[in-house]
């Protein structure tokens, strides 16, 4: 029998995936090469891809903790937030993507001219399926076939707040269920707490895949002490979601307080992503590291800065 033909909208997705996850575009399906980037800022040290799929019985390496945490330490951060949000209150428009995760930041974190510009911007977002993470929206359509690429990388994710429901399971068990690393890995443990914004019940073997996500971005991020935009979002999915060691945590900080650049922002960062056979050099946008570095650093300062 031969495969279906994509959805005809195929066209539609693929500018949706690349208008929304340009700026968070997912590591790589396949067993990825290292490849290294150079950051914009000569203080920031290069990225390297963490491993494909550790395995999540390996006990992650012991850090080099150069100093315990201390007023000193709670100091910077707190500064560093300040430029920071002074930055993000510069940026005209901001994406999907960036106003979840400020949301999410102004839970920790309250600052009231943060949260009128976040509402405006949401307010004003242009209506796109995604849309529905950040404002009342109804819920966005699935293909009847999710595609190819990076096509299907979206649909796949986009099953995690779209209709109809047993179409959504079906893609969520195909996403959920598969060992992945780097973006994929994260973006599956976004995929669950989607679900639970939107209010999706997820059968239990895909809901208890949780803690398995959690431990594989624990050891890949005992395996890559070096700042990145992924190194961000997987310290602050760690330190809102696990108890992660303080010390090791305090490093953590160290590594993204280092790479703040002198407006406030962590610069611009490129990296090579591939899923179900395509591959793209993505060039990310400032604040979308920003806004995980923030919402790393707040939570990072909600477990540990109050002691």
């Amino acid at each position: 029998m031969p495969p279906r033909k994509a959805h005809p909208r195929a066209l539609h997705y693929l500018a949706l995936a690349l208008w929304l996850l340009t700026p968070n575009l997912f590591g790589c399906h396949r067993p990825p090469e290292k490849k290294t980037v150079t950051p914009p800022s000569s203080s920031a040290p290069l990225i390297q891809e963490p491993p494909s799929n550790p395995s999540v019985n390996d006990s992650p390496p012991s850090l080099d903790i150069e100093a315990p945490w201390d007023k000193s330490l709670r100091a910077l951060v707190q500064s560093s937030l300040s430029r920071a949000v002074d930055a993000v209150l510069r940026e005209e428009r901001l994406q999907v993507s960036d106003l979840w995760t400020l949301r999410q930041f102004l839970r920790l974190h309250p600052h009231q001219a943060l949260a009128e510009h976040v509402d405006r911007q949401a307010a004003s977002t242009p209506a796109t399926p995604f849309v529905v993470l950040v404002r009342h929206a109804p819920p966005p359509t699935l293909p009847d076939d999710p595609g190819h690429g990076i096509v299907r990388l979206s649909n796949l994710i986009l099953a995690s707040m779209a209709e109809p429901e047993d179409r959504a399971l079906s893609f969520l068990r195909e996403f959920l269920l598969s060992d992945e690393s780097g973006y994929i890995l994260t973006h599956q443990l976004l995929a669950v707490e989607w679900c639970e914004q939107v209010g999706r019940r997820l059968p239990k073997e895909l809901a208890d895949r949780r803690d398995a996500f959690l431990s594989r971005l624990a050891k890949e991020q005992a395996l890559d002490p070096t700042f990145s935009d992924l190194f961000a979002e997987r310290a602050a999915l760690l330190l809102l979601h696990e108890s992660p060691n303080k010390d090791h945590a305090a490093q953590w900080v160290r590594i993204i307080l280092d790479a703040q650049q002198d407006d406030g922002t962590w610069g611009l960062l490129t990296w090579t992503t591939s899923y179900d056979g395509e591959t793209r050099e993505i060039t990310g946008t400032r604040m979308h590291t920003a806004t995980w570095a923030m919402l790393a650093l707040a939570a990072y300062l909600d477990r540990f800065g109050k002691e």
